[in-house]
């Protein structure tokens, strides 16, 4: 964690997130990144593991492994309905319901990998 209380991969994510060109869509209510818009809360159920059931299904719908680039770069979108929102449910993640850094660092490194480069090319649209 930072000095802030806020995990490095967020951070760097919200950095990424205000560095967007102007030419990336704005996510809409039912796009792909808006499944991560809210609460995480809302979507656990009781005696389920939040990790298995509701964000690593979450993560693998949208970015799960083996997602190209090309395909990350296709789907990105700010505001809340896109990255913002993306942003705000892995930093409560990490508080509530305490998903392990280390289970996130795996996924949303190689994100945030992509996402990277999609910036540093131009790929983003």
């Amino acid at each position: 964690m930072t000095s802030t209380g806020t995990h490095p991969l967020v951070t760097r994510l919200r950095t990424i997130s205000a560095r967007l060109p102007e030419s990336v869509p704005v996510g809409q209510e039912f796009g792909l990144f808006a499944a991560f818009f809210g609460d995480p809360q809302d979507s656990i159920v009781a005696d389920n593991d939040p990790w298995e059931s509701v964000i690593d299904t979450c993560l693998n719908h949208i970015i799960g492994f083996g997602t190209s680039t090309h395909q990350i770069a296709d789907i990105v979108r700010c505001r809340l309905f896109g990255i913002d929102g993306f942003c705000q449910r892995f930093e409560v993640c990490m508080v509530e319901p305490e998903i392990s850094p280390e289970l996130l660092e795996i996924d949303l490194g190689e994100f945030l990998t992509h996402l990277t480069f999609c910036m540093s090319h131009s790929l983003l649209l």
